[in-house]
């Protein structure tokens, strides 16, 4: 730009942006961490510091150049003193702030100088070739820059959306990983259920009940608390089930079952044994009056009618009782003999029989359990 003396503003007041040499108007180039100027990093920038003195603000000569509004630098005083650098690589995303306050300020300093060449011309002319370089000039480095801020910007949005995908598909993972955990603890439940559940009648199977049976007898080892065992067998069940079939066998025992829990109390023991052979472990009881009187009832409750589909059917049972300490202080032992017990009472055709050592030895080999 020719020097006019008529338009002092545009070099005097605006050194760092409107000189033609690359936009530092005899400033001092500094290089600061953070900013973008080196064209090998992204991350370092070029801020030209105006010389002592030099201050485009020029509020004390109060220039048009120099006099600031809201709109001048995005609240950056020293942006219109700040030279664009030469950009090689995206503007990182925390120098774009100072990077858009550089270009604002020089596009309005442009335009100024525009405006005061053509004010101060005695009459309507053209733009010199100096001029109109200079505005090409700078104006395509700010257009430039704006590029590399518009890279920048679709870079951070690009990345964004990557990490939402992330996000994404690791929520989407671990919902996944979740339902599966919940599955497998649920199968494992459902084993655990299973290994120590009959599965027709879903009451507890015999290997439950002699793990229950021994935790009891080791709980009462050395004191005189009594632990009573009922084995109970149905009567003639093997031709009840070939007379009517297995599906109307099977929902008869589970018909067994249900009943027998009903009439026990809640922390009594209600197993499956097998076939049609059912155990009850009972603590805290208390003599053979009680359990004479409970077995009465359970043998009751077997021998009602069980109407399954259009059959009103009944079969009765033999229960056998053993009482711990008398009658055995192990499982193997105690259960053997009620076995015997529910055998006499067969025998006796009575709904129950107490062990009795003189009518069957522990010993026999014709009284297995």
């Amino acid at each position: 730009m020719r020097a006019d003396p008529a338009i002092p503003m545009i070099e005097a007041d605006c050194p760092a942006l409107c000189s033609g040499d690359g936009f530092t108007g005899g400033a001092v180039a500094r290089s600061e961490p953070g900013s973008i100027a080196n064209a090998g990093s992204p991350s370092m920038a070029s801020t030209v510091l105006p010389l002592a003195g030099e201050d485009c603000a020029n509020r004390s000569r109060g220039s048009s150049c120099g006099a600031r509004s809201a709109h001048d630098d995005i609240g950056d005083p020293a942006a219109a003193s700040r030279s664009l650098p030469a950009l090689n690589g995206n503007v990182a995303p925390g120098d774009i702030g100072d990077v858009l306050a550089t270009v604002l300020a020089r596009l309005r300093c442009l335009a100024r100088s525009e405006a005061g060449t053509h004010a101060a011309a005695p009459e309507p002319r053209g733009i010199s070739l100096a001029d109109a370089s200079m505005l090409f000039d700078g104006v395509r480095e700010c257009a430039s820059a704006l590029g590399r801020i518009q890279s920048t910007l679709n870079d951070e949005m690009n990345r964004r959306h990557s990490l939402e995908r992330e996000i994404d598909d690791t929520q989407a993972a671990l919902a996944l990983a979740l339902s599966e955990l919940a599955g497998t603890r649920a199968g494992e439940r459902h084993a655990l259920h299973l290994a120590h559940h009959d599965e027709l009648t879903s009451l507890p199977n015999r290997a439950y009940f002699f793990e229950r049976l021994d935790e009891e007898l080791d709980i009462r080892a050395g004191r005189r608390e009594a632990l009573a065992v009922l084995h109970l067998d149905l009567d003639g069940f093997q031709s009840f089930n070939e007379r009517h079939g297995k599906a109307i066998g099977d929902e008869f025992l589970r018909i067994v079952g249900f009943r027998l829990s009903r009439a026990v109390r809640a922390d009594d023991v209600v197993c499956r044994l097998g076939g049609d052979q059912f155990g009850l472990l009972l603590a805290d009881v208390h003599g053979h009056a009680q359990l004479g009187g409970l077995a009465g009832k359970l043998a009751d409750a077997i021998a009602a009618p069980m109407q399954i589909g259009k059959r009103s059917l009944r079969v009765h049972a033999s229960i056998g009782i053993a009482v711990s300490p008398g009658h055995g202080v192990v499982s193997d032992l105690l259960m053997r003999n009620a076995g015997i017990a529910m055998r006499l009472a067969r025998r006796e055709q009575s709904n129950f029989a107490f062990f009795d050592s003189t009518a069957c030895p522990q010993a026999a080999p014709e009284c297995p359990v």
